[in-house]
């Protein structure tokens, strides 16, 4: 009897560790089935709200321009300055509809999205419902932030580059509208501290032999003396420093092209009456600040009236506005909220991983 007690304790220790096992084994069509029914609440109503969005998003102010109001410049860009005027193309043709209703590229991504979308929600019952949702939805994912950029560089990215761009071309254009400085006689007597007066004068040539001829030569002492005419900067004057122009701002921009013109008025390339009056019939209300004003420096570019007839000006100027009106566009783009309809396919995408992980709890994963 003693002997039986041991066998008994081992038979219900077994028992218990089988039934423990049991009891944390996954299984995947148990997962399967719960995750299907998960689907049916909270995935299902967040992608049913993606329609309605759709419809919304493709409606636009007819009143925008819809297309740039100062032309760019033919050049060949690169890396973020590309990037910036496609995205700054595509929300003015937009007509202030979301960026990715006017690119091809985007509208078919958006449409595939949704397609794929539908099709994972309105799947059967299947035992490998539960395998591979993760790797499904960061696939997705990576899709959907072509939207916005086209490219792996973020929006942020794009405008504080072109930010740096804008600042050089308005320093261009600003340089180029500068009068020319007069010039002034030559003062009798100049200070002895601006001009090195030689102590002797070249008294002739000395021969040196090379391998082949002989060569006319300085003698070496004078051949190695510089001559200094003065300094290479005005001591009496302080370093120039760069000026680092605020343009992350509609204020700062709308300041940016206030100068420009004022410059360009200052500068006699255009008459200030006539622009301001010609202006003022281009401006209007309902346009962006910043884009109504573009609007008025556009005449002084276009306008035979009242244009700038120098080329160069003319050309700086342009590429200067045009900067500024790239910079406008996906500086609003960067810094609004993310796109509704964008924002609820994300929505979509979290309530699919939630619900999946719902399932794996409960089906003992």
């Amino acid at each position: 009897m003693a002997r039986m007690i041991p066998v008994v304790l081992l038979a219900l220790v077994a028992t218990v560790s089988s039934a423990s096992v049991e009891a944390v084994e996954f299984s995947p069509e148990r997962c399967a089935e719960i995750l299907y029914e998960e689907l049916q609440g909270k995935p299902a109503e967040a992608f049913a709200a993606i329609k309605p969005l759709r419809d919304v998003a493709k409606g636009g102010d007819e009143r925008l321009p819809g297309q740039f109001i100062i032309d760019p410049p033919s050049e060949r860009r690169q890396g973020n300055a590309r990037d910036a005027i496609r995205i700054a193309a595509d929300l003015a043709k937009g007509q202030g509809r979301p960026s990715w209703v006017s690119s091809a590229n985007s509208r078919w991504i958006i449409d595939r999205l949704v397609t794929d979308l539908s099709d994972f929600m309105g799947q059967d019952l299947s035992p490998y419902l539960c395998g591979g949702v993760e790797s499904y939805v960061v696939t997705l994912r990576g899709y959907l932030d072509q939207v916005s950029t086209g490219s792996g560089r973020s929006l942020e990215e794009i405008k504080e580059a072109q930010i740096e761009r804008t600042r050089g071309t308005i320093e261009a254009a600003h340089t180029v509208m500068r009068p020319v400085p007069t010039p002034r006689y030559a003062p009798d007597l100049r200070p002895i501290a601006v001009i090195e007066v030689p102590s002797e004068r070249y008294h002739g040539f000395a021969l040196r032999r090379g391998r082949d001829d002989i060569r006319l030569v300085l003698p070496a002492a004078q051949n190695a003396r510089s001559t200094v005419y003065g300094p290479r900067i005005d001591p009496d004057l302080p370093l120039k420093q760069k000026v680092e122009r605020a343009l992350d701002s509609d204020e700062a921009r709308f300041k940016a092209i206030d100068d420009l013109l004022a410059a360009a008025v200052a500068g006699g390339f255009v008459n200030e009456v006539s622009a301001i009056k010609r202006a003022s019939n281009a401006t209007e209300p309902f346009m962006p600040p910043v884009l109504a004003k573009l609007a008025e420096a556009n005449q002084i570019l276009t306008d035979d009236e009242v244009r700038i007839s120098d080329a160069l000006t003319r050309g700086r100027l342009a590429a200067a506005l045009s900067d500024i009106e790239i910079l406008d566009y996906v500086a609003r783009a960067a810094d609004e909220e993310a796109d509704p309809l964008v924002a609820q396919i994300e929505a979509t995408f979290d309530a699919i991983l939630e619900a999946r992980r719902a399932a794996l709890i409960e089906a003992g994963g």
